[in-house]
Parts: C-alpha cells; structure tokens; sequence
C-alpha cells in the first residue's frame, strides 16, 4: 500500500471541524468549502432532511398496470322469506322481478368459495398502463471542509526543500508556520520546509482565525546500510512481507509481496560491502541473491526484482534511504533514480523497480530484525515500530521488559502487529491478553 497515490500529486488532505483530523481527498486544485459522499440510489420514499445531508429530487414520468376486478349478479326477492338474496344469473334461479348489478372494485374481493364477499360473482380482471408524476429522491453526506492541505507528511534530504500549502477557508489572508525541531526542519512564512538534519519534526500551520493543522517532516539519510544480519521485510502500512519461492527454482524467480508469516521464506540475510552498499539474499538460499531482470541493456522502471545467482548477476548491490520513523527506501546502487516498490498493491504482487522521482510517493519498508532459526521465531526486542513479531501466549506475565513483552521460542506463537515506540495494538490468534 503506497502512502500517497502518484508521482508528482498534490494529496488533498481534510481538517475535520471536530479535532482538525486529517484525511486524504482528492488533488488540492481549487477552494471549495465541503466534501461529497457518494449519491445514494434513487428512491420514491421521501428523506428526512439533516445537517450532513444534501438531498436531490427530480419529477419524474413512470407508467404502471391498473388493475381493476368486475363483478356481477343477479338481485331478487324472495317473498316467502322476505329476504334478497343474488345469484350468478337469473337462469340459476328464475325468479322475475329481479334486476341485473354490476360493480367494479380497485382490490380484488375475498373468495368465499363460490361467491364473493358481498353476495357477488362473475369475477373478471381489467388492466390498462397509467402514467403519473412523481418524485424521487437521493442523498449524499456532506462534510464540512476546514482546511485543505497538501500532504500530511514530508520526506525530504537534507539541504532540500518542499513548498507547503495550506487553505484554512475561515476567511484568513496569511498563515503562520513554525518548526518544532530546527535542527531537523525549517520553514519559513511562506510554507518552504528545509531539511536541515535528519530526524523528525512536526510543522505547526495556523491561521490568523486560530485554526491549527500539523504535517509530520522526516528527513531523510541516504546511502545507508543496515547491520548486519537476518531480517524479513514488510511493506509500510500492510500486514504483507517480501516472500520469496519456498523452492527456488530457476535465475527468473520473482520476489512478491504476501502475507506475513514469519516463516522461512520471509527472511533476508543481509550483508554490508561497504558503509554504503550491501547485498541482500533469502535465508534458504544463501548462494542466491536478490536481483532486477534486466530490461534490454538497461535497468527500467517496471523491472522485476528476482532471484539470481551470482554468476547471473545483473544489479545486486543496494543502498538504502533512512525515514526517521522507522522504515527504508531501498534502490539498486547501480541506478539511484529507481527504488524497490510494488505495483498493483495486492497479496502475491511482483516486488519491482519504480520511478524514484519524489521520497514522498516511494514505497518504504520496515526491517523487522529476526533470527536464522526456524524453529525459533523469537524477534529482537523491543517490539520493532511499525514491525510485526511473536510473543508468548504469557507474554503479560514477564516484565523484565520495558513493554512487559517476552519473546522466544513458543509452541503456541502468536503474531503481534505493533506501531510507535513498541505498543501493541492488535494480537491475530491464540492469545488471551489484550
């Protein structure tokens, strides 16, 4: 799942009146004050009309069948009982003195076995097309737009800058904007951030009416290496890890993304060349290396990353980019300008090159540091931010730790996802602890 859609996009990002939460919306193009949900589907029920709701309605032509159901009979007197009675006919009765009825009704009347209710028979059932106007309707939700922002986070090198752009629709002329780290980021009254070193920091942007928006800013190293040693590597924001075959079987094998599983097959031997460059190679093939499949005489966007030996070696060397929240950006040494990403973003995707035009569309991976073992899972403590690990089903019960986690070897292993500084936010299985 890539963070932002596009090279080169402008991410429309929301403040919501209530807490100023963002949320992403469409390309930042022109001021409007409000955003649409999708139309709901025609109705003829009129809707209830509410604060967040815009209702439509149109007068339309519709042409229906008509029923209408007939009947007849034959009225009379008896004398002798000074009663009338009715008959389907007079040939039923032959009694003169009677007369002929005849009625029609918009509902059929109850069967009572051999008359109808009402002393009437002669059941017949007309229909004809009628065409009237009515209205229908439909309704959308509408949310209130305070601000429009043009991204929510900032990746950017040191001594780069990236213009801001922020629209409070409270009717200010100017917006002020302050660093919480100077020696991370700057940013002047215009909404031009420098990187300055690398590290975190937050741009704080209000308006003169007093409404307040934050974007996170990561600056970013470069040609960097991790240290050494077993990792599997899951994509940024998923539950999804570099996979590679269980049996590798020839030079053309491609790396995919699926599910993370912990196993064998998700781990990565990593080993440094330098203080810039390194290799990186399945942990059940060690004489194998991932690799790009060459496209003609020169490595392209759209290249798969696969596996290769190393006499079929086309670009097996990488660097890394440092985001200070944990995660990398990995590229061929051989070809800066590309970075290792997935594309379409689903479970059993190709891992492939992709354009690396702008850090802040790139696809960044979490190095989840693990062991050689299979039959050992344990992770390094503590839990990995924004990493996925393995706990004891008593991992509550240890608290030796700083996050009261214990990780080892188990029977009855159970995944964590974990985000920010260790806290665990969801156990998947066979875990009794919150």
């Amino acid at each position: 799942m890539k963070k932002h859609i596009t090279a080169f996009a402008v991410a429309l990002f929301l403040c919501i009146l209530a807490g100023f939460a963002l949320s992403p919306a469409m390309a930042m193009e022109s001021a409007v004050a409000a955003e649409y949900g999708p139309w709901s589907a025609w109705t003829q029920e009129p809707i209830e009309p509410a604060a967040d709701l815009e209702i439509d309605r149109e007068l339309i032509n519709i042409v229906t069948d008509e029923f209408k159901w007939t009947y007849s009979r034959y009225v009379y007197y008896d004398g002798e009982n000074d009663k009338w009675y009715s008959a389907d006919s007079y040939e039923t009765v032959n009694v003169e003195g009677g007369r002929w009825e005849e009625k029609t009704f918009d509902a059929p009347l109850e069967d009572l076995g051999g008359v109808y209710a009402g002393g009437w028979y002669n059941e017949r059932v007309s229909s004809s097309q009628v065409s009237q106007q009515v209205y229908q309707y439909r309704s959308r939700v509408v949310r209130r737009v305070t601000c429009e922002i043009s991204t929510d986070e900032i990746l950017i090198l040191p001594e780069k800058s990236y213009k801001l752009e922020v629209n409070f629709f409270d009717g200010s002329q100017s917006n002020t904007y302050q660093s919480s780290d100077l020696t991370v980021a700057s940013v002047d009254q215009s909404g031009n951030v420098l990187g300055v070193g690398v590290g975190a920091a937050q741009i704080t942007v209000s308006s003169s009416a007093g409404r307040t928006v934050v974007v996170d800013v990561y600056v970013c190293e470069t040609g960097m290496t991790l240290p050494e040693g077993v990792y599997t590597f899951r994509q940024l924001g998923t539950d999804k890890a570099m996979t590679v075959g269980k049996r590798i079987s020839s030079r053309s094998d491609n790396i995919t993304v699926s599910a993370f599983t912990g196993n064998k097959n998700q781990r990565f031997t990593i080993t440094n060349l330098s203080a810039s460059t390194f290799t990186i190679h399945p942990l059940s093939q060690k004489s194998w290396y991932l690799d790009i499949a060459r496209n003609g005489n020169n490595l392209q966007a759209g290249a798969n990353v696969q596996i290769h030996s190393r006499k079929d070696r086309t670009s097996q060397y990488f660097r890394a980019i440092y985001v200070p929240d944990g995660s990398y950006i990995f590229y061929p040494r051989a070809q800066v300008s590309l970075s290792i990403g997935v594309e379409p973003e689903q479970a059993g995707s190709n891992v492939r090159l992709e354009t690396l035009s702008d850090l802040n569309v790139a696809d960044r991976w979490i190095p989840i540091r693990t062991t050689q073992s299979t039959s050992d899972a344990a992770f390094i403590r503590p839990v990995a931010q924004n990493g996925i690990s393995y706990v004891l089903n008593d991992f509550g019960s240890d608290t030796r730790y700083s996050n009261g986690i214990f990780f080892g070897s188990n029977s009855r292993r159970v995944f964590v996802l974990s985000s920010a500084n260790g806290k665990v936010l969801s156990v998947k299985t066979g875990c009794d602890h919150d």
